[in-house]
């Protein structure tokens, strides 16, 4: 009988753990954080928080959840070194335009992490670019999660 009672607590243990697991993650893919009210760190007629949300979502899905021990090969760079470069064209072009000088040194910073990644394949620059983005993400477009603690942006703010 008691073993009986083990299996159903771990069937729903297993099931509760499951439905927060899918509810958390979809929630957030299904949310769009809302639009940053700091609209003069926003270029005129290029809007940076949206390419930063963007990016910081597509290295999400790079270098998040376990899947940064997956970037060993060259065919995995291969594969996203067309991103890579967009993503550090897109921050170079930001960076020029930005009125922010702080957000202007992350800008060029996120730009340079992503060509070094690149130029050595080592996935540590990754994860430093994806720290940034995750910190900017949530410092331009006003949504709630934990920082790292890793720009020059947030420090300005303090």
């Amino acid at each position: 009988m008691n073993r009986k009672w083990l299996y159903i607590f771990l069937a729903l243990l297993l099931t509760s753990g499951v439905s927060a697991f899918v509810y958390y993650f979809t929630a957030k893919a299904a949310d769009p954080p809302p639009q940053a009210e700091r609209t003069v760190l926003v270029n005129e007629g290029k809007n940076i928080s949206e390419d930063v949300h963007t990016y910081h979502e597509k290295l999400n899905q790079y270098v998040c959840y376990g899947r940064a021990d997956e970037w060993s090969s060259s065919e995995k760079w291969k594969k996203y070194a067309a991103d890579l470069t967009a993503l550090q064209h897109t921050f170079q072009a930001h960076a020029a335009e930005a009125k922010d000088g702080k957000l202007k040194q992350d800008l060029l910073r996120a730009a340079g992490f992503a060509e070094q990644a690149l130029r050595t394949e080592n996935v540590k620059q990754l994860i430093t670019l994806h720290r940034l983005l995750h910190d900017l993400d949530i410092l331009l477009n006003s949504y709630p999660d934990q920082l790292w603690h890793v720009t020059y942006l947030e420090n300005k703010q303090k």
